[in-house]
């Protein structure tokens, strides 16, 4: 495998693909960093769909072969209003965007070169949804997909 993290770029492709040029599509830092670095938020484009790792968890390993875990943020973007008169408005934008994004996304299934150095990904299934937000004029909505895939060990052994 060339890169272990790298369903988040075929994922990105994925929901490209769906939304169009309309919606920003970027990988992002931890919702942690997010909300400490003020400044970067105010001027962070929207509506934006953001892709970032949240964990994984190894599972049973057998010779070369382990199954492995991925759980996946996409977090979507829509930008709020300090005026409640129009937030209905981002309401509806989010709404648009989270159906879209739920069918680009649970169970699609991301498709690599099957070759056996590239790993063979279970669908993304929708597994949890983090408190919808508001944060310096914008409206977040985390989202948490989870994706199963196999991961081959490259075992080296001792030459005599």
């Amino acid at each position: 495998m060339k890169n272990y993290l790298g369903i988040s770029q075929l994922i990105i492709t994925q929901l490209d693909t769906i939304l169009g040029k309309e919606v920003v599509l970027a990988p992002l830092p931890p919702l942690g960093d997010m909300l400490e670095a003020e400044q970067a938020m105010t001027h962070q484009p929207a509506p934006a769909v953001h892709v970032f790792f949240k964990g994984h968890k190894p599972g049973q390993r057998r010779v070369e072969k382990r199954h492995i875990e991925q759980e996946w943020y996409v977090v979507i973007v829509v930008k709020n209003v300090t005026d409640l008169s129009r937030a209905s408005e981002a309401e509806e934008e989010a709404g648009q965007l989270l159906t879209q994004v739920l069918n680009a996304l649970d169970g699609w299934r991301p498709i690599v070169n099957e070759s056996p150095d590239e790993p063979f990904f279970s669908p993304l299934e929708w597994i949890d949804a983090l408190p919808t937000y508001w944060h310096l004029g914008f409206m977040h909505l985390p989202l948490i997909f989870r994706n199963q895939f196999v991961y081959h060990i490259e075992l080296e052994f001792p030459s005599d």
